[in-house]
């Protein structure tokens, strides 16, 4: 088993990818640049050499004005061309030699954009002629930011699977590019010592002018990893983390401290993975589990908080699968079907989807939105309906206990039977609107 420890030390290298341009072209013939499925069409007009070809596709993507006036774009080069394009934006184009264009990427700042890839697809779609334009990689981005770079990690040696842990322990160069392992990993240790930022943003504002949703990825990505401790020990913490553990094995994920959000509304780490068995301890943290829409996570068990005082929070977004669901302490918020509910502690919002057991013994639990409580068991705390809206189902009788208290001054629940278990309806408090029929067992 091998330890592979996050260094970040790599020399900074632009990408540079080069389109030839060859054979026959007709005018007429159209030529198409795609990123992340935004396609940028160019016609080629009356000049059809293949240096001239060439020029035109450079003219093209910065904006100039066409020498072949006949040819025409997606975007008119008077109104900037590709370049008004915020992904088509991020590389220079020259048009270096006779029938050929070299896209390099814009990203020289080791504290910024040092090594940003960029994926770009062309196509010559004219049905005319043979014209091709073919796109070839000159030099591969790399840089101190690349999961994928072997001179960032001691030992000069990637993770490889099976086996290997994977640490991060000091420093805050942050892990941008590159970021699918494609392996199964033993362990990943994240410290709180360890200051860097780990994977992208939904959305890219590296240029506040021009975002656009991220088309790289976003997460650092393994098929799987049985242990994850993350922000251990002392220090600061990481604003972002982002990790995908796949499915290929069972991951259990501990979250032992957090530092301070990077993103307004964001968890600091934010975790996704499949595999039917995984487990979260959330004991300080402050985690998203498949946070964004469209993304998916299977939990067996989540715990969040080690006790009534504790600051952890974690929100589950609609495409989890939770199996049991434990709240002793901090905030939670789930959006899908729980099986089973305990909360001890906290503050717990549940806005979406059916529970099939809830156990209340503590703290404040708040439905909001349309949900369903198939059996629902107040031991203590509050069960409160008062912040949220849309009608709750309690499908069998709400069984209750001394001194608990069931808040729908709304009358958002449908009818409820209440029955008091080892007290007297004067020990119980319940608040409901006028005007209303209640049973109590």
């Amino acid at each position: 088993m091998a330890t592979a420890r996050w260094v970040g030390s790599s020399l900074n290298r632009k990408q540079v990818s080069r389109i030839t341009v060859a054979n026959t072209w007709t005018a007429g013939d159209t030529y198409t640049l795609t990123i992340d499925n935004i396609d940028f069409i160019l016609t080629i007009g009356t000049l059809v050499t293949t240096a001239q070809v060439a020029t035109t596709i450079f003219q093209a993507l910065t904006g100039t004005t066409f020498t072949d006036t006949t040819a025409s774009c997606t975007i008119p080069v008077a109104d900037g061309g590709a370049a008004l394009i915020p992904e088509f934006s991020e590389f220079t184009a020259t048009n270096n030699t006779a029938s050929q264009v070299d896209l390099t990427g814009n990203g020289s700042n080791p504290a910024a954009l040092a090594g940003k890839p960029f994926t770009i697809v062309v196509t010559g779609d004219g049905t005319a002629s043979t014209g091709t334009a073919a796109i070839t990689s000159i030099t591969a981005p790399t840089s101190q930011f690349h999961a994928d770079q072997v001179d960032n990690y001691s030992g000069n040696a990637l993770p490889t699977g099976g086996s290997d842990t994977l640490i991060f322990d000091n420093g805050s160069v942050d892990v941008r590019w590159g970021l699918d392992y494609a392996t199964t990993l033993t362990a990943i240790t994240k410290y709180k010592a360890y200051t860097g930022n780990v994977g992208l943003s939904e959305v890219n504002v590296d240029n506040n002018s021009k975002p656009y949703h991220e088309y790289r990825t976003t997460y650092l990505t393994c098929t799987g990893c049985t242990t994850v401790n993350l922000e251990v020990g002392e220090g600061p913490g990481s604003g972002r983390f982002k990790l995908n553990t796949g499915s290929a094995a069972a991951s259990a994920i501990n979250v032992f401290g957090k530092g301070q959000r990077i993103e307004t509304g964001v968890p600091c780490i934010l975790w996704k993975g499949t595999h039917a068995s995984n487990t979260v301890s959330n004991i300080a943290g402050d985690i998203g589990i498949a946070f964004f829409g469209g993304e998916t996570a299977t939990v067996a068990t989540l715990v969040t908080g080690d006790g009534p005082q504790s600051q952890a929070n974690t929100v589950c977004g609609s495409g989890c699968t939770l199996t049991t669901v434990t709240l002793n302490g901090g905030t939670q918020e789930t959006n899908s079907a729980i099986t089973t509910a305990n909360q001890n502690g906290g503050s717990w919002t549940h806005k979406a989807g059916t529970v099939t057991t809830a156990n209340i013994l503590g703290g404040f639990h708040y439905p909001n939105g349309v949900v369903t409580y198939t059996t629902l068991k107040i031991l203590g705390g509050t069960f409160d309906l008062s912040k949220g809206n849309g009608a709750v189902t309690i499908t069998n009788t709400i069984q209750m206990y001394k001194g608990v208290v069931f808040n729908d001054p709304q009358g958002r629940v449908t009818g409820p039977v209440f029955k008091l278990n080892g007290c007297t309806l004067a020990e119980v408090t319940i608040v409901v609107p006028k005007d209303k029929t209640y049973t109590v067992s």
